[in-house]
């Protein structure tokens, strides 16, 4: 029996020192996509959306956390002969009437995202590249004066409640009303 482990043992090892020739695997031509933050997005979840365009970069980082999904948008602008480069982070959260709220964000450009806590608020943030800016679309299931015009992309997303708020298109009803 030892003689038979021993010959297994000595097989094994010999087996195992020999120089490989190692090659890689066939390419199958398909590439992950790099932009992940597109305009058209619709996020309900967790995960990490990036873009990057012409030296600028941006993250956007979406967590949950019982009542409230917590966000952070990185950019970052690559230096060029004559400037620094640059980065900014801002972080936020929406807040939840409860965890199963049907939140959402939506991603209108990599620069402008709106988000909706699922209930009575819609807000969005803007960045540009010399100031940020976010503000109530919608509070309290009301329309707030002066805020930026929601994209009709977004209105049928909303909650019934906050659909009404805006007009139908011409002949056609609210998907969700």
């Amino acid at each position: 029996m030892r003689i038979v482990f021993l010959a297994l043992v000595i097989g094994l090892c010999a087996s195992g020192c020999r120089p490989r020739k190692l090659t890689p695997p066939p390419h199958t031509g398909i590439i992950p996509p790099k932009d992940t933050l597109v305009e058209g997005t619709v996020i309900q979840g967790q995960g990490t959306w990036n873009h990057s365009e012409s030296g600028i970069f941006a993250s956007l980082t979406v967590s949950s956390h019982d009542k409230a999904v917590v966000w952070n948008f990185y950019t970052a602008r690559q230096a060029t002969p004559g400037s620094d480069g640059s980065g900014n982070n801002i972080r936020g959260s929406i807040d939840l009437a409860s965890p199963a709220s049907p939140w959402f964000i939506y991603v209108e450009s990599p620069d402008r995202l709106w988000l909706c806590d699922g209930n009575a608020k819609l807000s969005y943030q803007i960045w540009t590249s010399s100031k940020n800016h976010g503000a109530d679309a919608i509070l309290d299931g009301a329309l707030k004066d002066g805020s930026e015009p929601v994209p009709a992309e977004v209105i049928p997303l909303l909650p019934a409640d906050l659909q009404k708020l805006f007009p139908a298109a011409k002949g056609k009803p609210r998907p969700s009303i």
